[in-house]
């Protein structure tokens, strides 16, 4: 998985493990997280924030379709995730333009430095 996003969290581990077969039968690779401490320590599921389903970030929107036809999701949650994600790449963008910015100033500071030297 060359990127992988978190897509879904379950409660339960055979949950996520329903899903997951309903995703890689269609092709959709997926990665499990904490599925075996939410299966033996049941309690803790909800402290680590449940099981984690991830997909590869090509295939996100095939996936949440997938998921929202085979009733793991209601498709609510698509809205929030996308706006989610835009604002997130949002700041992605902004925190490299910004770390361009400095590393031209530094590059400029180091090229006038060597001038008057």
């Amino acid at each position: 998985m060359k990127q992988p996003v978190l897509i879904r969290t379950f409660s339960f581990p055979q949950e996520a493990y329903m899903a997951k077969l309903a995703l890689e039968s269609r092709g959709v690779e997926v990665a499990l997280e904490d599925e075996l401490t939410a299966q033996v320590l049941n309690f803790y599921a909800n402290a680590i924030g449940g099981v984690k389903l991830f997909v590869d970030a090509e295939r996100v929107d095939f996936a949440y379709r997938i998921l929202i036809e085979d009733g793991y999701e209601d498709g609510e949650n698509w809205m929030e995730h996308a706006a989610f994600e835009s604002a997130q790449n949002q700041r992605r963008s902004e925190l490299f333009l910004k770390i361009v910015k400095i590393v031209l100033l530094v590059a400029l500071a180091v090229f006038v430095f060597m001038i008057f030297m």
